[in-house]
């Protein structure tokens, strides 16, 4: 009996390989396919974007096309644009150590920027690069889906970065 049972193990394992193989080499051609394109998501810090770097590598040796590529939560969306303020404000202690911790703030994404470019400059321009804000709020169901869709295509579309 063990051997027939093991026999027919073998038998079902030997058809379902040749069903493996064919799903293989289904999802193969739909990955090189003309109309198939990976889009990379990755952080905004330097070793998320050499990573980055090391998947498109890793997508060219396969001969897999990189579409493009969303650097997420770059730079908090708040912080866009920069109002002036009252001059009697200048006198509030708390208001200057703000000031101060902004300036570091602007000054580290400053240097992302930079190490931002560089990456950008590693791609060749192969594939356009876009960056997400950090959104006032968490990304929470469809409205919030939405706005990231929305946003996506304006800075994909209108070269926005």
């Amino acid at each position: 009996t063990f051997i027939h049972e093991l026999k027919d193990f073998f038998d079902h394992l030997t058809h379902l390989q040749s069903k493996v193989a064919k799903v293989s080499h289904e999802v193969k051609q739909l990955l090189h396919s003309g109309e198939t394109g990976f889009l990379l998501v990755t952080g905004f810090d330097e070793t998320k974007l050499k990573e980055a770097l090391e998947f498109q590598q890793d997508l060219e040796r396969e001969n897999l096309r990189l579409m493009g590529v969303v650097v997420n939560r770059w730079f908090p969306e708040w912080t866009q644009g920069e109002s002036r303020w009252p001059t009697d404000w200048d006198r509030d202690s708390e208001f200057v150590q703000l000031k101060e911790f902004y300036a570091l703030f602007s000054a580290f994404f400053k240097n992302r920027q930079v190490v931002f470019e560089r990456f950008q400059q590693q791609l060749g321009g192969l594939v356009p690069v876009i960056k997400l804000p950090d959104f006032k709020n968490a990304v929470q169901g469809i409205e919030d889906l939405a706005l990231v869709a929305d946003t996506i295509e304006r800075k994909w579309g209108g070269g926005d970065d």
